[in-house]
C-alpha cells in the first residue's frame, strides 16, 4: 500500500509538471523584436511569424515553447506545435 502511494504522489508531480510546461501560451501577436517558428515533433518548420502578426497559424494546434536550434538567431523563439488533421472526404 505505501509503494501504491508513493507511486501517486510521483506520477502526480510528474504530470503537474508536464502541464505547467504545456500551459505557456502563445501570445495573440509576435512581440516587437522576435520572430516566432513554429516546428512540428521532427523539427520541421510548419510556419514562421514576424514581429507584430498574428500568432495563429492555419492547421497549427497546441503548441509549447521550446529552445530553438543554435543556428537560430538570438531574436527567434520556437514552438513544437501539433498539425491539425486534414478532413477527409467519405
Amino acid at each position: 500500500m505505501k509503494r501504491v502511494l508513493i507511486l501517486l504522489v510521483i506520477s502526480l508531480a510528474l504530470f503537474g509538471s508536464a502541464l505547467s510546461f504545456a500551459q505557456t501560451k502563445l501570445p495573440r501577436r509576435v512581440p516587437r523584436g522576435k520572430t516566432y517558428v513554429y516546428l512540428n515533433a521532427n523539427g520541421k518548420e510548419l510556419a514562421r511569424k514576424r514581429a507584430g502578426q498574428s500568432t495563429r497559424a492555419n492547421g497549427i494546434i497546441d503548441c509549447a515553447q521550446i529552445p530553438c536550434p543554435s543556428t537560430f538567431g538570438k531574436d527567434v523563439v520556437c514552438w513544437k506545435c501539433v498539425e491539425r488533421p486534414v478532413a477527409t472526404r467519405q
